[in-house]
């Protein structure tokens, strides 16, 4: 168990670890030690005061003393933060049956004088194993507490591998907060061509970071991770500008190229959005008519009555509103006849198999059909070759976008791109002779 003084002053975890290496050294048996930590407790501080928080941290402290077994051990690290020493604990089952007992104990509204407060705790997991110093052992617990953080989930079990990747996450997110206030962060652009002349008719502004440790860095792992830290509206009014500042330098071929954006469900769901394109085309004096903004058919269903809302204000400003990956989702017929949009992409997984896969061609004909019906264009996403551009146009497709035309390109690299355009031989060859034919 716990003296008081252990429990209330953030002193005595090392002491406590120490004490129990010694006795297991004397006697051996396993170790096993569970960090447990408030998440919401700095917040708490903050918004109620050092007082408040120190009454919420020895109520939890009482909580899981009373959960304990009469041969666990507990002490307060810091804050809302207790180490708590399973001893025995034979293996790595233990341990996680010992972590779901204390989060049990902490489940539920905590009162703390007045208020009640919803205490969630995460908790890293490490044996004692090779480990001969308290300070080892609480690292080791560390390292599970923050992968654990990281992931999003209530508990982690310590490894070595566990805590490389912790590591390595944690300095990506640290990269990321340092590169998007040193502005480090590119816009590139993938053209679109027009189905049924193969000329440009807009682009997809894709944001793109390159590290000089790292490289590359996909688009799959920062944009959830700038989601996750906050980062994501910054970077949403960023592309905004950018792309609205820098298609007003496009050469005009057959008129004015439409610039498409891409939004988390985040940003809508915030309700900044309107207000965000409001600005960005005030700043740019940019016609609302030449702005797409991008947004997944599953981000709509996460939340459609604010999704819902929010596209509908964005249309009445001009702007045009996509349905990004259709066909991917989950949204019912009855969802999807009430959606306020303008245009559908057809994810690529159905139009890069089309030729091969006549469930995926049938697809795609259901898409183009369902979106005529309702007044939409359509784009295809992911068009690899001449072949796939033909059959798309003859199923009365709008736009193309994929690879045989152009991979996103850095904007100087674009308006080459822009100005060298011809319309590939192949793709031009079987276009004149469908026509010719039909």
């Amino acid at each position: 168990m716990a003296a008081p003084d252990a429990l209330h002053e953030p002193t005595g975890a090392l002491g406590l670890l120490d004490g129990a290496l010694a006795s297991a050294a004397s006697e051996p048996r396993p170790l096993g030690l569970l960090l447990v930590e408030i998440t919401s407790f700095d917040r708490v501080s903050a918004a109620f005061g050092p007082a408040f928080a120190s009454a919420l941290a020895r109520t939890v402290g009482e909580r899981l003393q009373q959960a304990a077994r009469p041969t666990d051990k507990i002490a307060r690290v810091t804050g809302a933060k207790f180490a708590v020493v399973v001893d025995p604990a034979r293996n790595q089952a233990v341990l996680v049956l010992a972590a779901q007992r204390f989060r049990q104990a902490l489940d539920g509204p905590i009162p703390v004088g007045d208020a009640n407060v919803n205490a969630v705790p995460r908790i890293g997991i490490a044996l004692a194993g090779g480990a001969t110093e308290a300070n080892r052992w609480l690292q080791h617990a560390e390292a599970a507490l923050l992968a654990a953080a990281l992931d999003d989930a209530p508990y982690a079990v310590y490894t070595p591998a566990l805590a490389a990747r912790a590591a390595d996450s944690l300095a990506l997110e640290l990269d990321l907060e340092a590169a998007v206030k040193r502005n480090e962060l590119e816009v590139f652009f993938q053209p679109k061509v027009s189905a049924a002349t193969l000329e440009p008719c807009g682009a997809e502004a894709l944001l793109r970071w390159t590290t000089p440790a790292r490289g590359r860095v996909s688009p799959e792992v920062f944009v959830p991770l700038a989601d996750k830290l906050g980062l994501i509206e910054p970077l949403t009014a960023f592309v905004l500008n950018t792309a609205l500042r820098q298609s007003a330098e496009w050469p005009a071929r057959a008129g004015p190229l439409a610039v498409s954006v891409n939004v988390t469900p985040r940003v809508v769901e915030g309700g900044e959005l309107p207000g965000l394109v409001a600005n960005a085309l005030g700043m740019w004096d940019a016609r609302p008519e030449h702005l797409y903004v991008e947004i997944t058919e599953g981000a709509i269903m996460h939340n459609p009555q604010t999704s819902f809302a929010v596209l509908r204000e964005l249309r009445e400003q001009g702007v045009h509103v996509s349905i990004d990956d259709f066909g991917t989702g989950y949204s019912s017929l009855a969802y999807f006849k009430n959606i306020p949009a303008d245009e559908l992409k057809i994810d690529k997984s159905f139009v890069m198999r089309m030729l091969e896969d006549e469930g995926d061609r049938k697809i795609v004909r259901a898409v183009i059909e369902l979106a005529k019906s309702f007044g939409l264009k359509v784009t295809a996403e992911g068009v690899e070759g001449a072949e796939t551009a033909l059959a798309l146009a003859e199923l009365r497709c709008d736009a193309l976008q994929g690879y045989y035309f152009s991979p996103p390109l850095p904007h100087s690299q674009f308006v080459a791109w822009l100005e060298g355009y011809r319309v590939p031989e192949r793709a031009r060859r079987l276009h004149l002779s469908a026509k010719a034919a039909g």
